[in-house]
């Protein structure tokens, strides 16, 4: 718990400056929750692991070993969700949501055996949990105290009337494509640029089926491009915000999906000055860019700007 208190406690926090939640609240909650002090220690150890290069494999095995005694304990509290566990909970989940990320970026292991992709789509889902645990803190407590406990986020709502010419021209591209009817069918896996040049081109199949899952995707991801200032935990709520369906298009790797999460790439890529998302974004690019830029003359149009543009991100205290 030194190490959380004294380090590891800033290094999660999204804002400009670490806030008193992580430094104070999440300690007294986590000493009389086991299975939120379990995740904080296994953030704790991934740091260590970070920090200690030489004695990463120590601290991995502690770090899950905490990571599932916490997922099992948490998992039996949802079951039957009781008021003085939620902000614990709470604070659980949205901790639960960054140790796959941060276990990559640790472990060279665990970042050869799961694709990048695959770790987004975890991520969304562990965080959905967050979303689970706030609506149903809401039957729970009064209306004033829960607004108290789990204030909405300081997002800024204003949209930026200088969009940038080329998201909206790609945005618009993906959108029409995907209401026309053009998903495409699952591609294998690609192990190079080599092999994604020599791929065949896909087939469309069920387009239609989609089509409404992934215009909801490709809107919500225009509201961060039209953003005027974009704070880091709206980027992060991109995956809640999506459909669920979507998480299954993108673990079949369709094309379209990837596409989209290559538009969506250009976010994540200021998440790299955290030591739980270093390298995540390259190995993001590594994976998509050879399968969009394969899909025709706009695709590859689109991957080569999206691996250079830079949207700024104004962080804010949450």
């Amino acid at each position: 718990m030194h190490q959380y208190c004294t380090s590891t406690y800033e290094t999660i926090s999204l804002g400009p400056r670490p806030g008193a939640t992580q430094l104070i609240e999440v300690p007294r909650l986590a000493f009389a929750h086991e299975f939120l002090l379990d995740t904080v220690f296994a953030m704790t150890c991934l740091h260590l692991a970070y920090l200690n290069p030489t004695e990463a494999h120590v601290h991995i095995a502690d770090a899950m070993r905490y990571h599932s005694r916490a997922l099992v304990s948490y998992r039996q509290r949802l079951e039957n969700l009781q008021a003085s566990e939620c902000r614990a909970l709470y604070h659980t989940s949205a901790k639960l949501g960054l140790i796959p990320m941060a276990l990559r970026a640790v472990d060279e292991e665990t970042a050869r055996a799961q694709r990048p992709t695959e770790t987004l789509i975890q991520l969304s889902s562990l965080w959905r949990g967050t979303t689970l645990v706030l609506n149903a803190t809401k039957e729970l407590i009064d209306p004033m105290t829960y607004e108290v406990m789990f204030p909405y986020p300081d997002w800024d709502d204003r949209q930026d009337k200088s969009f940038s010419e080329y998201s909206q021209k790609f945005l618009d591209f993906l959108r029409e494509t995907a209401k026309g009817g053009g998903g495409f069918s699952p591609l294998p896996p690609i192990q190079d640029e080599e092999d994604a040049m020599t791929d065949s081109k896909p087939t469309p199949t069920n387009g239609h089926d989609s089509s409404a899952v992934y215009v909801d995707a490709i809107d919500q991801l225009q509201g961060l491009y039209q953003a005027v200032r974009l704070e880091k935990s709206r980027i992060l709520a991109w995956l809640v915000f999506i459909p669920p369906q979507f998480h299954e298009y993108l673990s079949q790797q369709q094309p379209l999906a990837m596409a989209i999460v290559l538009m969506y790439s250009v976010f994540i890529r200021d998440f790299e000055v955290h030591w739980w998302a270093k390298g995540f974004h390259g190995e993001l690019l590594k994976e998509l860019v050879p399968i969009v830029a394969g899909l025709g003359t706009e695709f590859a149009e689109m991957a080569e700007w999206a691996t250079t543009v830079v949207r700024e991100v104004v962080a804010v205290e949450i």
